[in-house]
């Protein structure tokens, strides 16, 4: 590999380490909701989040060596495009899992605040009635509630379930333990918004998410067609390994960047927010 090879190998994994960097913020916000949000993707999700740049960069680098770099160049583009699509529609579908589970959690947590006194009795009836992770992570908010570690177990908890309903919660956690009293009126509010947040995940992921598969299988087949031709054809493979081919794979590769980056940048956007 020269050295151009390593340097974008670098960059990478520094890109990923960052990723992974824990969170040490004492109080959840939305800019560590995002960072929580990043770092339990790359943790469902592996090793394929963190191997598919380096994936990426390496098809890149040999293709660069053996047949040129504008082919090489033309590989990697139409392989982001397709790891972008592919990564949207993972974390459409954790979203979407994380989004559903808090919402049944709500309910449950306002159902037990009809009755309890405080918000943290509520928390710790309801804690045990939820399966799955987010009730291990709500047993673990409602530990830390009781013995005076909101914090950190409120930063966890932001973490295990990164949707914004969570930091609605922790925040009123919070404010909860300063001040104590009732807030079953406002635990029915947020069972509405994280129901509400769980439609638009589900929505999403139904009208957007989805087509992303069949549009990577549709990119593949094309691929796969000047490949298949350039094996059965070898004149076709000189010239598509020619100076002249090159410049036109790299070209065909970038206007399908430019046709599909604003589409993925939006749909980037909405699986974050």
């Amino acid at each position: 590999m020269n050295r151009t090879g390593w340097v974008i190998l670098l960059t990478a994994l520094a890109a990923v380490l960052m990723v992974l960097i824990p969170d040490r913020r004492p109080v959840p916000t939305l800019l560590a909701l995002r960072a929580a949000r990043a770092r339990q993707a790359v943790r469902d999700v592996r090793p394929a989040t963190v191997l598919a740049p380096l994936a990426g960069v390496a098809l890149g680098v040999v293709l660069a060596l053996r047949w040129g770099p504008a082919l090489g160049a033309a590989a990697v583009t139409l392989y982001g495009i397709s790891a972008w699509a592919l990564s949207i529609r993972a974390r459409s579908t954790l979203r979407t899992t994380h989004t559903e589970r808090m919402a049944r959690f709500t309910v449950v947590l306002a159902n037990q605040a009809s009755t309890a006194t405080t918000i943290g009795e509520a928390l710790t009836r309801a804690a045990p009635l939820v399966r799955g992770n987010v009730g291990a992570a709500a047993r673990r908010l409602a530990a830390g509630y009781q013995h005076g570690t909101l914090a950190d177990s409120a930063r966890e908890f932001v973490q295990t379930v990164p949707v914004t309903a969570s930091v609605w919660l922790t925040d009123m956690l919070a404010v909860a333990g300063r001040g104590g009293g009732r807030v079953g009126e406002v635990l029915t509010a947020l069972e509405e918004l994280a129901a509400a947040e769980a439609d638009s995940a589900r929505h999403f992921h139904r009208r957007v998410a989805a087509q992303m598969v069949p549009l990577v299988i549709a990119l593949s087949l094309s691929v796969g067609s000047v490949v298949g031709m350039g094996v059965w054809m070898p004149s076709y493979a000189a010239w598509l390994v020619s100076p002249g081919g090159q410049l036109v794979a790299l070209g065909a590769s970038l206007a399908c960047a430019a046709a599909c980056a604003p589409v993925f940048a939006s749909a980037a956007v909405a699986v974050r927010s």
